[in-house]
């Protein structure tokens, strides 16, 4: 049974973004920039995050001339708390709201698992278990104050298989974490 049927539209204006705000964290390069240049051929505004990618703020220049939009960079640690939440807030000042935030920020090694050092282990975790947490609690208050808003969470199928000949126990165990996470914030918010 057909519940609802879409509106017979071009499929290009199906996924017209056109004014929406969209905060990617990780956004400087890899996965981020793709998921940041994707949302700007769509016609989004948008605001990369980034910790330690030099380039990114000529990286959202080039971006905004590219597709005739506005995208901004902000430096954060998504690991720390206040300088995330604080990074989400100036976004909100900047564009006057904020629809989407993509939490996408990670790190990833290659060691067989009696190799990893605690620091290294716990790096992995804060990055992308905590820093991904901790940016969905600064989104969660900013879509509450404004009564929408959409959390994404960049995961991998390593989620939930273990992809060999990788040596990636602490990754795996992270983007796990990801997936188990985003699954219980959709449910219990």
């Amino acid at each position: 049974m057909v519940l609802s049927k879409p509106n017979d539209a071009p499929v290009q204006t199906l996924f017209d973004l056109t004014g929406k705000v969209v905060a990617i964290t990780g956004g400087g390069r890899g996965i981020g920039l793709a998921v940041a240049t994707a949302y700007t051929e769509a016609g989004a505004k948008i605001a990369i995050l980034y910790r330690t990618t030099a380039s990114t703020p000529k990286t959202a220049e080039e971006l905004a001339s590219k597709y005739q939009t506005e995208a901004r960079a902000y430096q954060a640690d998504v690991t720390i708390p206040e300088e995330i939440s604080a990074a989400i807030d100036q976004v909100v000042k900047d564009f006057g709201k904020l629809e989407v935030v993509v939490a996408n920020a990670g790190v990833c090694s290659e060691h067989a698992g009696e190799e990893y050092t605690p620091k290294e282990f716990q790096e992995m975790m804060d990055v992308n278990v905590n820093g991904a947490f901790y940016t969905a609690q600064a989104a969660a208050r900013v879509f509450k104050r404004q009564g929408f808003g959409n959390m994404v969470f960049t995961a991998s199928v390593s989620a939930t298989l273990v992809n060999t000949p990788q040596r990636q126990a602490a990754y795996n165990a992270s983007k796990a974490g990801i997936l188990q996470l985003a699954k219980s914030l959709a449910v219990n918010g």
